[in-house]
């Protein structure tokens, strides 16, 4: 571990957040978790993969969630709650940001141990609903305004390696692109996968995009900013200016980006504005831009 990744351990406050997607069928199946589950609920990351949602979640918060994640919506980014089992059967208070894009829910999941998870008696669900009502008060933080293209990416942590001369830093790596992300540099989701996420971004920006993922490390909430991405389909390499809307935690981090309408030109789109389940998921990883992983 280099000094620059011990010190943001060191900075790390509770609670402990880790990254879960999974898509928007019925059964609401698991595509991935981070690693940070380890510590959260003490299941591995792959022990969850392919299974329901719903096998974690209290049978009272079923309904409420699937009502709030289980059906398309123009709300991009909305902060939510829940109460899922971790492991060993104890419930486990998450506050959640969650990030809705091609008809898959990207979920940042943050543990509250001192918000009670059960009603064991009035001062305990005074409390948590207490901090839920705070919770509502901020519930949507980013709304689609139209049917404009949207993509998100879903970044692992890795070693951050610093030049002290220019300050360059490596990482974190895209593991997941949805596949609208193709529309906005013209690079295919399946070979976006294992880049650098500083290697999408104009080498102007470049700073700037360091210091965004390190708020975005270092922060409980949502982070925005606006950044140029490299366009691979122009053989001069021009940018295309996007609004850049983040969470995670020190194992990595989701973000939601969008053309920038004011600075970028219209790309095409379809009807819907989105790419369709069927082209972001099917059962042939050589067409389906996703890793084995993310095919059931």
């Amino acid at each position: 571990m280099t000094a620059g990744s011990q010190e943001r351990s060191s900075r790390r406050a509770l609670p402990l957040a880790y990254i879960a997607v999974h898509d928007k069928t019925p059964l609401m199946r698991v595509l991935y978790a981070s690693s940070n589950i380890r510590l959260a609920l003490q299941f591995e990351p792959d022990e969850v993969l392919g299974l329901s949602a719903f096998s974690f979640i209290v049978n009272q918060r079923v309904g409420e969630y699937k009502l709030k994640f289980g059906q398309p919506s123009d709300e991009s980014v909305v902060i939510s709650n829940t109460v899922v089992y971790n492991k060993s059967g104890s419930p486990v208070y998450l506050r959640i940001i969650h990030f809705n894009c091609d008809d898959i829910a990207f979920n940042v999941a943050m543990t509250y141990p001192d918000v009670p998870a059960g009603t064991d008696d009035a001062a305990a669900e005074a409390r948590r609903q207490a901090f839920e009502e705070q919770c509502r008060q901020q519930s949507t933080v980013y709304r689609s305004r139209g049917r404009f293209l949207q993509a998100c990416l879903v970044l692992e942590q890795q070693q951050h390696q610093r030049m002290d001369d220019d300050a360059v830093v490596w990482g974190p790596r895209v593991v997941f692109a949805s596949k609208s992300f193709e529309t906005i540099v013209n690079l295919d989701s399946s070979d976006v996968q294992g880049l650098s996420f500083l290697e999408l971004v104009k080498t102007d920006d470049a700073v700037k995009a360091a210091q965004f993922l390190e708020r975005v490390a270092e922060s409980q909430t949502v982070v925005v900013e606006k950044l140029q991405l490299v366009n691979r389909g122009w053989a001069d390499g021009r940018q295309v200016c996007v609004e850049v809307i983040a969470a995670g935690s020190d194992d990595g981090a989701i973000i939601l980006c969008r053309p920038d309408r004011l600075a970028t030109r219209a790309l095409p789109v379809d009807e819907s504005g989105y790419a369709s389940l069927e082209d972001i998921i099917s059962s042939d990883p050589e067409t389906s831009g996703l890793s084995d992983a993310w095919n059931f």
